[in-house]
């Protein structure tokens, strides 16, 4: 209690939420009252009826809010206002109670006036008027103890119980209960053991004590032994009653059970530990922090007040940062954490994003709302490990030489093509995407190139496929393509080197072996010498061999001598073509290529590696053709190109694939991981059967844009939703996460359905770009009454199967998708679940689903959903199934369904107490 001075004869008290401030005040009023010249029994009216104002307006606080109480000392009277936050409560009677709220009459009968006024704001206003013996009002001089009627009359009205006790506490006169505890008629001095706890005696034994010493009234809560033996919690209060001497002649006192208030106590801490536990145990870091402002208003920096494991996991951060200023804590934090989290604090939008933190060295994504002016919570993960994916899998995109591109086995367009494409082709990254891949494919290598991707689509694996792709100038590239695909995603990854040079300068040594053949027939006896064509070619710095039918070497250039480190004489002598110069693993396949030439009479490329003098190898690419020197001896010549460095970078080709399709797993699993967030809802309801399916049908990710969510609001409601945001990928899940969480924020505040649409539509119209929009199906469920309230935005009506089977569509022609619009025109209706009705939400994708070019459409969903039966498990699975089988497994949208049920059959248990978030 805080007491302000005396200003004008009016003083003010604060008290706390806190019973044992009703006793201070009785003290204060005993030394006010006396001093303005109140009789020693009009002092005991004015106490008890003020003590009883006071006590209730504290009673209903809550726990929380002030009570003030003020006192106004005037000429002719005494005036006390008590106001509270909560309501005080008229005397209605009824089954167990959880607040004694019934001291109106009691106040009403002790003071000369009273009146009760509801403040604008919420609580109540309570005023007490007091007349002086020569005021208006002139009281009786009956004795209080002669009054015992009047009392015992008012206290019966509002308690269960009423006894008398002896000036010293030592023998109950006389208890009268309804049923709570045990009557007593005759005096009894063991009533302390009769109806205490055992542990709960010394406590009450001190309460009397202070109570005797002080004079004042006895309050205490305590256990007791009820009429039908087992135990329970009561509020006792007992006055004492003074004689002509203001000694005590009695005790009067009344208590109230509280049983039930005190086991609703225990399961609020109970269900605050659970969610302390909760809390503690979230994988997602979690923080509610509060705006610090200057002395103008403006804010400047914020603290935090409270912190989860997850979060000094994920930041470094211990509890030692509560309360503390953010820059005295962290000295790099940007000033745009500032910022946002300031603005969610003092605007109440909601906001989401990803930033990076100089202190920590990490990435995180935030959600952030704001739980009370001036606060913000957030909720968010530590994305450092996916961020540097994306970046690393961009920055492998914008470096490779090669071309590296993504694209749809379904539709056969480009997804994703990187700066080299681009480069190489002559095509702008938009332009690529806008064709289609055999748009740009010469029309002769079309029919093969459909085949090759045919099979990547279905697991094989392409190396080295060549075709000629059409660049933007109207020419044709050669483009040798190495590529995998991802049967579930229909996606293939393609990584494609230029092969245009190499292909002409084949053909160019192609058309020099040709002219050089020619040029052998025409010398005739001049090449039986082999000087003059050894002269030609020891010019030429394409290396050169020619060999007989035994393996030996006739010709050679220098260019070969010094690809091969051999002298003259080595390789006219020792040196054999397959004994010494080819690897020894390959001579077995270069002596078939060698007989393949000498029958067909077909050159053949091949590739081997060429072993060097020092043992060194080199990779080569051999040209072999078929000849015939003048006398008729057939022998073969050779065309041999070093291509070391193009396997080198064939080789560094491959690891960049490799670690490419690391990468892109990587961002799958986030991918994964974002959607099964999104289609989590809460399957255990008490009360409640529910069963739900989704199936992806996207092509830009592997997540999409449908939601759904189901969870408590309160312990009587439950709150379920269904959600198509426009769009695929991780994208339109994005969106969808922000709108899930954005109506559960709503519903929270336990407002009605189309009130929790028209927020989210604001609130999601100031976050969103032109376009973005999402249809959204909200519902309320009374567990208690089976009352379902909804609201749409732009979303398919549901449908409710009676336990019976019949099947009806409800209206939801109410407003227009989240996003799409301003304003808040959405509006309720609602519908009776009685106990194994069945509601089902779901998405467009369900009802457009197409099969032989007709729709699947709501009367097949209905009557699919007739069929299904009273059982749930498995429900919304075989309704994908009935949905799937007639679009041919093909489906062109997402869909998702949610079916909750009304359990029949027996009682609905209590849901447990939800904690607001924040």
């Amino acid at each position: 209690m805080i007491p302000v001075s005396f200003q004008n004869q009016v003083q003010i008290l604060n008290l706390r939420p806190d019973l044992a401030e009703s006793a201070r005040v009785r003290d204060h009023l005993r030394a006010i009252a006396g001093r303005m010249g109140f009789s020693g029994e009009r002092v005991f009216d004015i106490q008890v009826a003020v003590g009883e104002a006071v006590a209730n307006a504290i009673e209903h606080t809550g726990g929380s809010g002030d009570v003030k109480v003020e006192l106004k000392s005037l000429a002719n009277r005494l005036e006390v206002s008590v106001s509270g936050p909560g309501d005080f409560h008229l005397p209605e009677r009824g089954g167990g109670r959880d607040h004694r709220g019934l001291g109106l009459p009691l106040m009403a009968t002790l003071c000369d006036h009273l009146a009760l006024y509801s403040a604008a704001d919420g609580g109540t206003l309570v005023t007490l008027s007091f007349h002086l013996p020569w005021g208006d009002r002139v009281r009786s001089s009956v004795p209080p103890w002669e009054s015992e009627e009047r009392f015992r009359a008012l206290m019966k009205a509002s308690s269960e119980v009423l006894y008398r006790m002896s000036p010293d506490w030592g023998e109950l006169w006389q208890l009268d209960s309804e049923g709570f505890l045990a009557n007593t008629e005759a005096p009894s001095g063991s009533w302390l053991q009769e109806y205490i706890h055992p542990q709960d005696q010394p406590r009450v034994n001190t309460a009397i004590k202070e109570a005797i010493r002080t004079k004042s009234v006895f309050e205490l809560e305590h256990r007791v032994r009820r009429a039908d033996g087992s135990l329970g919690w009561t509020f006792s209060r007992a006055v004492p009653v003074f004689d002509a001497h203001g000694e005590i002649v009695e005790w009067f006192g009344s208590a109230t059970d509280a049983t039930e208030r005190k086991q609703t106590e225990k399961d609020l801490r109970e269900s605050e530990e659970r969610f302390r536990t909760l809390f503690d145990h979230m994988t997602e870091g979690f923080a509610v922090g509060e705006v610090m402002v200057d002395a103008e208003g403006e804010p400047y920096d914020f603290r935090f007040v409270e912190v989860n494991a997850a979060f000094e996991r994920q930041t470094g951060l211990g509890r030692e940062v509560l309360g503390k200023p953010i820059n005295a804590v962290l000295t790099e934090l940007e000033s745009d954490w500032i910022d946002a989290y300031t603005t969610v604090a003092l605007t109440g939008e909601s906001t989401r994003f990803t930033n990076y933190n100089r202190d920590t060295g990490r990435y995180y994504e935030v959600f952030c709302y704001s739980p009370a002016l001036g606060r913000f919570a957030i909720i968010f993960s530590d994305v450092s490990e996916r961020m540097r994916s994306e970046q690393e899998l961009s920055r492998f995109f914008a470096l490779s030489p090669d071309i590296l591109a993504i694209a749809s086995v379904d539709d056969g367009r480009w997804k994703r093509v990187n700066q080299a494409f681009t480069e190489i082709l002559g095509w702008t990254e938009e332009e690529a995407l806008s064709k289609p891949i055999f748009d740009i494919i010469h029309s002769d290598d079309v029919v093969r190139s459909r085949k090759a991707i045919e099979e990547v689509a279905k697991g094989a694996r392409l190396v080295r496929f060549e075709h000629r792709v059409r660049c933007r100038n109207g020419s044709y590239r050669w483009i040798a393509w190495d590529a995998h695909g991802d049967e579930q995603a229909r996606h293939l990854y393609l990584a494609g080197r230029d092969m245009t040079e190499r292909r002409r300068a084949e053909e160019e040594r192609r058309q020099v072996a040709a002219e050089l053949a020619g040029k052998a027939k025409e010398l005739g006896a001049a090449l039986e010498r082999e000087d003059l064509l050894a002269t030609l070619l020891d010019s030429s710095s394409q290396p050169f061999a020619a060999l007989n039918e035994e393996g030996r070497l006739v010709l050679f250039n220098l260019a070969f001598q010094r690809l091969s480190g051999h002298s003259e004489e080595q390789l006219l002598g020792e040196v054999r073509w397959l004994d010494g110069l080819i690897a020894p693993e390959s001579r077995e396949e270069e002596a078939a290529v060698l007989h393949r030439v000498r029958r067909t009479g077909d050159p053949q490329l091949h590739e081997k590696e060429l072993v060097r003098r020092d043992g060194t190898r080199v990779p080569v690419e051999i040209l072999v053709h078929l000849g015939q020197r003048s006398l008729g001896e057939p022998f073969y010549y050779s065309f041999v190109s070093d291509i070391s460095r193009r396997k080198r970078a064939e080789e560094e080709r491959e690891r960049l694939i490799r670690e490419n399709a690391r990468l892109f797993e990587t961002q799958k699993q986030i991918a994964d991981t974002l959607q099964e967030a999104l289609l989590r809802p809460v399957v255990n309801l008490a009360g409640l059967d529910s069963d739900f399916v989704y199936r992806s049908a996207t092509e830009e990710a592997f997540v999409g844009g449908d939601f759904l969510d189901l969870f408590r609001i309160d312990k009587d409601h439950v709150g379920f939703a269904i959600g198509d945001v426009c769009g695929h990928g991780v994208e339109a899940a994005t969106m969808a996460s922000l709108v899930r969480d954005t109506l559960r924020a709503y519903a929270f505040q336990q407002l009605p359905p189309e009130q929790v649409l028209g927020l989210a539509n604001t609130a999601l119209s100031r976050q969103t770009a032109l376009g973005e929009f999402t249809t959204v199906l909200f519902a309320t469920l009374n567990c208690n009454t089976g009352q379902v309230a909804y609201s749409s935005a732009g979303h398919p009506p549901p449908l409710l199967r009676r336990t019976g089977g019949e099947v009806e569509q409800l209206e939801t022609n109410f407003g227009a998708p989240l996003g799409a619009f301003g304003g808040s025109g959405y509006r309720s209706s609602q519908k009776k679940l009685h106990p194994g009705d069945t509601i089902l939400l779901y998405t467009d994708g369900v009802v457009e689903a197409r099969g032989n070019g007709l729709l699947f459409g709501e009367e097949r969903l209905a009557e699919a959903f007739r069929l299904g039966g009273n059982k749930m498990e498995g429900l919304a699975e075989g309704l994908l199934e009935s949905v799937i089988e007639f679009s041919g497994g093909r489906l062109g949208d997402d869909l998702a369904m949610l079916a909750v049920r009304r359990k029949a059959g027996k009682k609905r248990g209590r849901l447990p107490r939800v904690i607001a978030r924040g």
